[in-house]
């Protein structure tokens, strides 16, 4: 999927935390927001624990965790787009 359309310097909260970063626009319904490679990325290392659904990452000399929100038996979808 590509698009020309992007959000610069776009303010945000991730479960309670405070982020800024350029995000890409897509006509997608259903997801608030898609990490692509290029979010996952700009971070630098990541912890991701499978088992308790979450990603751990720093970001501004800030440690940051995400969480899934759905149920324990929902389904996951990665992707990533480069």
């Amino acid at each position: 999927m590509l698009t020309d359309s992007m959000c610069k310097s776009l303010n945000y909260s991730l479960q309670g935390q405070d982020l800024t970063d350029d995000l890409r626009l897509l006509e997608i319904r259903g997801y608030d927001m898609i990490l692509g490679l290029d979010w996952l990325t700009k971070g630098g290392p990541m912890n991701v624990d499978w088992g308790n659904r979450s990603v751990s990452f720093e970001r501004g000399g800030k440690e940051n965790s995400i969480t899934s929100q759905g149920p324990a038996n929902s389904k996951i979808a990665l992707t990533l787009y480069g």
